[in-house]
Order: C-alpha cells, then sequence, then structure tokens
C-alpha cells in the first residue's frame, strides 16, 4: 500500500503515513475506488493531472517518448508530444520527463503494468530516435568541407569554384588560390612585395621601381 500524499510505500496494516502521518484509505474505502469498464481498479496515484504523485520507480529515461513522441503521446493522452517538432531538442525533453506525464494523464492499474507498457515502446524509440538525430545532422554535414580538402594551389578549387582558405585569394592570373605576396609576384614580378601591415597594397623592394609595363625593376635598368 502507498501513501496518497507523499507516496511512501507502507505495511498493509497501516492506518496512517510514517513518513507525513496522512490518514491511509480504510478498507471499506478501497472498494469505492476508481474502476475501469471491466471492474479493475486504478492506482490512486496516476490520472489525476497535476494532483497524481509520480511513483519514484518510473522516474527514468523512455525511449518511445523520445523517439516516437507524438505517437506515443497520442496512446498516453500526452498531447504536449505534438510541440515535439516545434520546441528545439523536444524529443529529449519527451524521452526524460514522457513517464511523467504519461502516468499523469492516463489512469494505470500499477505501476508494472505502466512499465511493461513502456518497455514495449523501447526498441523501436531507438530506432526513431537515431534517425531523428541523424536526420538534425545533415544540414551541418552538408556543410562541412575539412580544411585540408581546400589545396590552396591547386586548379581543381578552380573548378569547382570553391573559396581559398583564410589569409589567400584567388589568383587573377591563373584563377588558383595564393597568397597576397604570390599573387604580387605575379603581377609585378619576382622584386615586388605585399606590404599589408601598413598601406594593404603591392610594392616594389627597396633598391627597385615599378616601370611603365607594372613590372618591379631595378633603378638603374629603369634610368636607363
Amino acid at each position: 500500500m502507498f501513501c496518497s500524499q507523499c507516496g511512501t510505500n507502507l505495511p498493509e496494516s497501516s492506518k496512517f503515513c510514517s513518513k507525513c502521518g496522512k490518514p491511509l484509505v480504510i478498507q471499506e474505502d478501497i472498494k469505492k475506488s476508481p474502476q475501469n469498464n471491466n471492474g479493475e481498479k486504478y492506482d490512486e496515484r496516476s490520472g489525476k493531472g497535476k494532483d497524481s504523485i509520480i511513483p519514484k520507480e518510473i522516474i527514468e529515461w523512455n525511449w518511445g517518448a523520445a523517439g516516437l513522441s507524438i505517437i506515443w503521446g497520442i496512446y498516453n493522452n500526452v498531447w504536449i508530444s505534438f510541440l515535439t517538432f516545434i520546441v528545439p531538442l523536444g524529443f529529449i525533453i519527451m524521452g526524460k520527463v514522457g513517464n511523467g506525464w504519461a502516468w499523469r494523464n492516463k489512469k494505470w492499474k500499477s505501476v508494472e503494468e505502466f512499465k511493461k507498457s513502456q518497455a514495449k515502446w523501447q526498441p523501436w524509440g531507438k530506432v526513431f530516435f537515431i534517425i531523428i538525430i541523424v536526420i538534425n545532422l545533415i544540414p551541418y554535414l552538408a556543410l562541412y568541407q575539412p580544411q585540408n580538402n581546400l589545396n590552396t594551389n591547386s586548379a581543381e578549387n578552380t573548378k569547382l569554384n570553391t573559396p581559398c582558405t583564410l589569409g589567400y585569394i584567388k589568383s587573377d592570373i591563373n584563377g588558383q588560390c595564393v597568397t597576397r605576396d604570390q599573387d604580387c609576384k605575379e603581377k609585378h614580378g619576382p622584386f615586388s612585395t605585399w606590404v599589408g601591415d601598413f598601406f594593404g597594397i603591392c610594392s616594389c623592394k627597396v633598391g627597385f621601381i615599378m616601370n611603365k609595363d607594372g613590372k618591379c625593376v631595378a633603378r638603374i635598368i629603369f634610368g636607363k
């Protein structure tokens, strides 16, 4: 026998709860306890909504509620399960607190009957839970591209029109991914360099000057 106030398991001969002191239901009143259409008695702690007392034995993860949220919710009168695909990570919330909602929203003959009923949902619940996880990961997997696949000097990047990694740009000469310094040398010759720290432009090295063709040459040659 259980206390209807705090759920403490008590001897059948008890008249008062040893934990909270509440008077227990006497034998005559037990005959008047709620019954289903077959005349079977319910566990009086279940099916009372917020006034229900949830046994400690059923406070556990429920794979059926997590993986088959809406179908499981219809069977167990847990209508909030329809919000599963609206609320972020709703299927995880269902798995964690689903047992409590099912116990509150439906009358059960005993904890054993409840656990036996929920056990039937476990196998398929696990399967659909994995499917849900995979479906949610697909968009992220599709966008993910390993960094080492972006070969910065590969002509394949140009064909696939893939972006260059950080610190590289598309060359105007051959369309490959190169550093800004390499880009300067392609445009203005080997004596050019990228002055990015301050000016952010290509410039000739000391002792060289840019001729009319845009190439960096020695000052003496340019003077001739």
